[in-house]
């Protein structure tokens, strides 16, 4: 199936971006810049001033795929948590600030799904993509500075650089170039040492590749229902992360990427059995607390002895200690991912919000390669949305997680299948050609 378009035109019909003047492209971008500043580096003020101006967003929030319900489950995430805290069910003692820390963090990240949702409606998702990654780059220059070293630029950087670089790939043509970035994007998370950030990068090209490829054939990986769609991508998905997780398993272990990461690779194997338990050992902790106590903690509770040895995974208090003493139970349970923070802040709302989190994300990716014309931007930011959910710790990585929401959100709009990979909000090719269906 062919959309008839040409090559400069159905570039035009990708980008969906509203028909807007110089001028007025020019004065919204400097809007959405000042309130994107607000939303996501501003902290409590910010948000509030973005909830101030929620009829502005709010209305935006309809014309997407669990929009709203995420706006929902974030609110419900607030008032679970303050539940907790009133009910006190581990009959523990709690820390006033960190109580308001978690329910401010949890509450600016509804309002800046919000916001990030209608500055996509405004400028269309790369250029969204472009503001957000330049301003956070720009940040991270003003508090860091120019650096080379590996931590800074794994916790600081490489996330803006890979947005910003990837929203580049989007605007670019030849698939040479294209794949140069991308080889560029990856130099970065190696010189980062960033393990996951190299393996979910290899992924979304291997699908970016696999969905190219079958949609050449006539394959293209379109249904008419998601759950028909899993049935058809996801043994191809499943084998290619397996795949790559080997892939970078080998290369970890060759000294591919620097000889630090080849011994902490080699001891978490020999420790763990695998570079995911010795990497992210969280999860047994989570769930021998989930066992203790399932209906969750409530926002700043401080552990206690009963507590540790509920969740101390045994081989991980064998081999360090000092890892749970420093950080899972130091004044304050942290699990490392965002089903087990948002259950220990907000109970079985937390969990509800988690699994809607993965929904959300599972719809854009499901999306993104039924498109004849994927992006990387888009599977990359699904790939690691899913990551966060399973193993990062919402402290540093929720906000984030609302841009990527945001970004990946189904439109309701009725779109082209032949238009590729919407990044706005359902522009019709004008060719007239093509299958229509949701994007």
């Amino acid at each position: 199936m062919s959309s008839g378009l040409s090559g400069s035109t159905e570039r035009a019909v990708l980008s969906s971006q509203p028909r807007l003047e110089g001028d007025q492209r020019d004065a919204l971008a400097v809007l959405v810049a000042l309130v994107l500043v607000l939303t996501q580096f501003l902290g409590p003020i910010g948000a509030l001033a973005a909830l101030v101006a929620s009829p502005i967003w709010f209305p935006t929030l309809r014309r997407f795929d669990y929009a709203r319900l995420f706006f929902v489950a974030m609110a419900a995430c607030v008032c679970g948590a303050l539940v907790l805290w009133v009910v006190n069910p581990a009959e523990g003692s709690y820390s006033a600030s960190n109580a308001v820390g978690d329910l401010t963090l949890i509450a600016r990240a509804g309002v800046a799904f919000g916001v990030f949702v209608w500055c996509r409606s405004v400028l269309g998702i790369i250029n969204l993509a472009f503001v957000y990654g330049a301003l956070g780059l720009l940040r991270a220059f003003v508090d860091y500075g120019i650096t080379t070293d590996a931590v800074q630029l794994k916790y600081h950087f490489s996330w803006w650089m890979v947005v910003l670089l990837l929203a580049f790939v989007s605007r670019l043509e030849r698939r040479l170039a294209i794949g140069l970035m991308a080889t560029g994007v990856l130099a970065i998370a190696a010189i980062a040492e960033y393990r996951a950030l190299v393996a979910f990068l290899t992924l979304s090209v291997a699908l970016l590749l696999l969905a190219r490829f079958t949609a050449r054939r006539g394959q293209a990986l379109t249904t008419k229902a998601l759950g028909r769609d899993l049935l058809k991508i996801g043994p191809p998905i499943v084998l290619l992360t397996y795949l790559t997780y080997k892939a970078v398993e080998k290369l970890l272990l060759g000294g591919a990427f620097g000889e630090s990461l080849q011994l902490k690779t080699e001891l978490q194997i020999a420790q763990f059995g695998s570079i995911i338990l010795g990497g992210r050992a969280e999860a047994p902790i989570a769930l021998g607390l989930m066992r203790d106590n399932p209906w969750g903690y409530g926002p700043g509770y401080v552990p206690t002895a009963q507590d540790y040895y509920a969740g101390a995974y045994q081989r991980l208090v064998d081999a360090n200690v000092n890892y749970l003493d420093t950080y899972s139970f130091a004044g304050h349970i942290k699990l490392h991912s965002f089903w087990g923070d948002l259950w220990v802040n907000a109970g079985i709302a937390g969990l509800c919000a988690a699994g809607l989190m993965l929904i959300l994300v599972g719809t854009g990716l499901s999306t993104a390669l039924r498109h004849r014309s994927p992006e990387l931007l888009t599977i990359f930011l699904c790939v690691w949305g899913v990551w966060h959910v399973l193993f990062s710790p919402i402290y540093s990585n929720l906000l984030e997680f609302a841009f990527i929401a945001a970004v990946v959100a189904r439109s309701k709009s009725p779109v082209q299948v032949d238009a590729g990979l919407v990044r706005g909000d359902g522009v019709r090719p004008p060719s007239g050609r093509g299958r229509t269906l949701r994007a």
